[in-house]
């Protein structure tokens, strides 16, 4: 499902799953090639953690952005901000389970956590 969201800092919250070890994250523009992106990530363990916090941005490449997130243990939240202008800053993005613990169900490989746009 692809979702849009105008706006400038506009915010998702993707709860990672709890059998995953790793995520990956796919970013491009909606216009590739032509127009940039610019986001802040930040994972979440919990209530009171550190968070790890990542600025990204890309200008304009044709190819997508693509990263590997590690998330060992329970309660992740990948916390997504779009900081650029209300009409410059439309852009997509898929998170994906990357590597899932041994007990994690065989159909979770390779079904978005979250597919969406901004």
């Amino acid at each position: 499902t692809k979702l849009y969201s105008q706006g400038d800092k506009t915010v998702r919250s993707i709860p990672i799953a709890d059998h995953c070890k790793s995520v990956q994250l796919l970013v491009w523009s909606k216009d590739v090639g032509k127009k940039s992106f610019k986001v802040n990530v930040e994972l979440l363990q919990g209530p009171n953690c550190k968070r790890q916090y990542y600025e990204l941005q890309c200008g304009g490449g044709t190819q997508p952005y693509h990263a590997i997130f590690e998330t060992p243990g329970n309660g992740w939240t990948m916390r997504w901000t779009n900081t650029k202008t209300l009409h410059d800053g439309s852009h997509e993005f898929v998170v994906v389970p990357y590597e899932l613990e041994n007990d994690a169900p065989p159909e979770a490989m390779g079904t978005p956590m979250y597919s969406g746009g901004y």
